[in-house]
């Protein structure tokens, strides 16, 4: 899933990109990072900790 990833003061923030899709090119463009979702949930929720692959902008 993309996602832009932010320094926050002290720590990271991690928002998922809009527009999630395999047609959807802009939020892949804009992301800066791959938020790597778990298996085990069906969803997360504000505050969860996640792991993210950073890519190179």
């Amino acid at each position: 899933m993309s996602a832009v990833v932010s320094w926050d003061g002290g720590d990271y923030t991690v928002t998922p990109a809009e527009q999630q899709g395999s047609g959807v090119l802009k939020s892949t463009v804009a992301a800066n990072g791959l938020l790597v979702f778990p298996l085990e949930k069906s969803e997360l929720r504000k505050g969860d900790r996640v792991t993210v692959q950073l890519l190179n902008t």
